[in-house]
């Protein structure tokens, strides 16, 4: 997505010589890949020092509250599958997508961006764009107008964080409590405590990188029976080595014992939602087979 900002046609002309791309093309582009693709299409034309700047201050108080055991930023911000190295490893424009991924995006489509006019603040530009629907017939055409803020950067423009975006981060930022003692979230009791049981089993191999017997005892037989042997010696090997992705799927375990499973299949399929938690699944399957539960492959 690109930022668009209001900008006079006299201070267009005057700069075009100093800009590479003209700050109505900025604009324009900006509001076309937001509205076709969502906001995070557009972190691409953000100035890098505003990336740069909300990067930091996220990364600061993900710090200070790991250091008092607590994660409220992170999770608000992430989901509560994502660690603090996670946030750490994050690049600053990567971070951004992030948090736009838990966001609500409304998409729509418009064939023609027309920047009208724009306001100068300082060295910034202020756009107004229009996005419109006409090639349709007379009652389906639509418009919506837009401003973009615009920040010159080297020889050509870049866009301001949208203040509707930064306003929600600073939400989040000023929610966090400075001094209140983590408080361990209540554990809803299982329906049936093997569910638990295995939960809990699953956490602690993972834990300890015991990978081959998580995967022989936790995860579903079907799971193993229906790969070769060179195949699952090295699914296990890419576990023990890889604690990025075993620190996943543990973290996975530990949080559905947390949620309240929905019941499928007549009671012998049990599923966990854990969409928005920043994890690389959105779903955790518990299956009974032969009267015993595993973890669904």
């Amino acid at each position: 997505m690109r930022v668009t900002r209001l900008l006079a046609a006299a201070m267009l002309i005057a700069t075009s010589a100093v800009h590479a791309e003209s700050p109505e093309k900025t604009a324009e582009e900006f509001v076309q890949l937001s509205t076709s693709q969502g906001p995070s299409a557009a972190v691409i034309l953000y100035h890098p020092n505003d990336v740069q700047r909300v990067h930091d201050k996220i990364l600061l108080m993900c710090e200070r509250e790991a250091e008092s055991g607590r994660q409220q930023t992170r999770a608000a911000l992430f989901g509560a599958g994502v660690t603090l190295d996670d946030v750490r490893r994050m690049t600053p424009e990567n971070l951004l997508i992030a948090i736009m991924a838990k966001l609500p995006a409304r998409t729509a489509t418009y064939d023609e961006f027309k920047a009208l006019g724009s306001v100068k603040e300082g060295e910034n530009l202020h756009i107004v764009v229009r996005a419109s629907l006409r090639k349709v017939e007379r009652l389906k055409r639509r418009s919506i107008v837009q401003v973009v803020s615009l920040i010159p950067s080297g020889k050509e423009w870049r866009a301001a964080i949208p203040s509707g975006i930064e306003a929600y981060i600073d939400g989040v930022l000023a929610a966090a409590p400075d001094d209140v003692p983590p408080v361990a979230p209540a554990r809803p009791a299982p329906k049936d405590p093997a569910w638990s049981a295995l939960l809990a089993r699953g956490v602690d191999l993972l834990s300890r990188g015991n990978c081959l017997t998580y995967f022989l005892d936790v995860v579903e037989p079907g799971f193993s029976k229906t790969m070769s042997p060179k195949n699952f010696d090295a699914v296990v090997r890419g576990c023990e080595l890889n604690d990025h992705t075993r620190e996943k799927f543990r973290m996975g375990l530990e949080l559905a014992g947390s949620r309240e499973p929905k019941l499928e299949q007549g009671g012998s399929k049990v599923t966990y939602d854990l969409s928005g938690e920043g994890l690389p699944y959105d779903h955790l399957t518990l299956v009974r087979v032969d009267g015993r539960w595993y973890v669904s492959e």
